[in-house]
């Protein structure tokens, strides 16, 4: 039986996660370490976006899962096929939130890299 899951939260990299304004930048140098920490943001932006996205579905699917299977008027094949739909739901909710997740960290990482230039 699929389980409800209190799934891990991916969050944005925490040192200041909002997009510099370039346009201001000057310092060509400066500019351009901007302009790269904008696109990595961006990028951990949406994947979190989707890992949101796969766990609402994820959720939806496990609500509708329980009220099915407490109705009881499924035959066996119906039953397999929804108990199957919302493992396949699970499954993609975790990878998405593992990929967001992975981003997540490796944009901390990234963006660390950078101010320390």
């Amino acid at each position: 039986m699929p389980f409800p899951v209190s799934m891990m939260p991916s969050t944005l990299p925490s040192s200041d996660s909002a997009p510099t304004l370039v346009e201001n930048i000057t310092d060509p140098a400066e500019r351009q370490k901007a302009i790269e920490r904008n696109r990595i943001l961006a990028r951990a932006q949406e994947l979190e976006d989707l890992a949101q996205k796969c766990k609402k579905e994820y959720n939806e699917a496990f609500a509708q899962y329980k009220v099915l299977k407490d109705l009881g008027t499924l035959t066996p094949e119906e039953h397999a096929l929804n108990h199957k739909l919302t493992k396949e739901k699970e499954a993609k909710a975790f990878v998405a939130l593992k990929m967001s997740r992975q981003v997540c960290w490796d944009a901390e990482l990234e963006i660390s890299r950078l101010d320390e230039k």
